[in-house]
């Protein structure tokens, strides 16, 4: 299968390190969503869901929500989802146009954290910024470390004391 984002990928990208499989812990069992039927995003992120957009291009529109992460696996995660209706389950349901917009949100972020005066305003001496997506549309039958099944791309600076 060919990757037809490719092109948008920056060159550095064949370098960057790839972890195949990491263990993340799930929900607390107090906040254990319905993994089944995550359909009404405020009701289920409420005061999380820091805000909600638009993205349109040649008269094709993805919707994009902005959330700060229910069970965090860092100091500061943030994550972005596709918040269409029907979901969007897979990058490869949104426009090439929204893929460039996520990624140059992801290096605007990398940017931000990465200047010297933020990283002295914000003590992120030690942070390590990670970026990936998720994609486990059909589990449904147990309890996944991405229960949200629509397609979401994660922000993260992790601490090591954590």
């Amino acid at each position: 299968m060919r990757d037809t984002f490719a092109p948008l990928y920056p060159r550095e990208a064949q370098q960057f390190r790839v972890i195949e499989r990491i263990s993340i812990p799930g929900f607390p069992a107090n906040l254990i969503p319905d993994v089944a039927d995550i359909t009404n995003l405020r009701q289920f992120y409420g005061d999380r869901l820091l805000c909600e957009c638009a993205v349109s291009h040649n008269n094709t529109t993805d919707r994009l929500a902005f959330v700060n992460k229910l069970n965090p696996h860092g100091l500061y995660d943030m994550m972005i989802l596709a918040s269409d209706d029907p979901p969007k389950s897979s990058i490869a349901d949104l426009t090439e146009f929204t893929v460039t917009v996520l990624l140059d949100i992801a290096h605007g972020v990398l940017e931000f954290i990465g200047d010297a005066d933020n990283i002295r305003r914000f003590e992120l001496h030690d942070g390590r910024f990670h970026f990936c997506y998720n994609y486990d549309r059909d589990t449904i039958d147990r309890e996944s470390g991405m229960a949200e099944k629509r397609f979401h791309l994660h922000l993260n600076l992790r601490f090591a004391h954590f």
